[in-house]
């Protein structure tokens, strides 16, 4: 499922399609035999248009999120499509291709990992309504905090970053991230200047829609054992930097992933 119609209002209601998230999503559904549902899927944009009345009550007020009728009929669609498929309940489960290690607080709250004293557990949405459920993240002081990452395995994994951006104006401060590894020996840590990397948290997707969003970004490769990952805001704006989560990969799919979390 891909939410595929999104109203710039900025644009008097256009509809748009984040075309390289439908290629992803297509591409997915097409290795492994997958459907693709979408209300506006196959519609061009002044049948779309045309078509409002159908599509609105799939969204919230921003034109962006399902509403609770959105969710429902996903939730019908998926139904149907396994009905008419034929497809059968398994509960076989299967090892996977590749092996990941991800640590998210994002709906929680609860960070499994060790961090400086100086972050703070932030949240919000549950006083915005109830189509918002708790949200949180943890906030990074002006002067730089760490979180403590474990690779549990002997091989070189991928690490990506979690975190909150915002269309413009640009809510969050631009930091810089680097990654040391610490010695098993003597506790010390060794930076590995090679994994630096500054991260602007703003959204390069959505163009004029006013959204609010996890990204994840690949801040470089880590080997086996214990890492500090240190974060440095290089400015001052309306809020603090705000990560959501941590993941381990084997796979490197890219410089970034971006999605809506509701």
């Amino acid at each position: 499922i891909w939410n595929a119609t999104m109203f710039d209002r900025t644009n008097d209601w256009e509809l748009e399609e984040p075309e390289e998230q439908k290629k992803h999503i297509l591409q997915a559904a097409k290795e492994v035999g997958g459907h693709v549902w979408s209300p506006a899927r196959n519609l061009d944009k002044v049948s779309a248009l045309k078509k409002v009345r159908f599509i609105g009550p799939y969204y919230f007020r921003d034109g962006i999120h399902f509403s609770i009728f959105g969710h429902n009929s996903i939730a019908m669609a998926i139904r149907n499509i396994l009905a008419s498929s034929g497809a059968e309940q398994s509960d076989e489960v299967n090892d996977w291709d590749s092996y990941d290690e991800c640590s998210s607080w994002y709906e929680t709250g609860k960070v499994g990992l060790i961090h400086s004293n100086n972050t703070n557990m932030y949240s919000w949405g549950k006083s915005d309504g109830p189509m918002k459920a708790g949200k949180f993240a943890l906030e990074i002081a002006p002067t730089g905090s760490w979180i403590r990452v474990n690779n549990p395995t002997p091989r070189e994994m991928n690490m990506f970053l979690f975190y909150m951006v915002t269309s413009k104006p640009q809510l969050y401060p631009s930091t810089r991230v680097t990654i040391s590894a610490i010695n098993a020996v003597n506790g010390s840590a060794q930076p590995l200047v090679e994994v630096e990397q500054y991260i602007i948290p703003i959204d390069t997707i959505y163009k004029n829609a006013a959204v609010h969003l996890i990204k994840g970004s690949f801040v470089g490769k880590v080997g086996p054992g214990d890492h500090f990952v240190h974060f440095r805001p290089l400015e001052t704006r309306t809020r603090p930097f705000r990560v959501t989560g941590i993941s381990l990969t084997e796979m490197n799919e890219g410089s970034s992933v971006e999605g809506y979390f509701e």
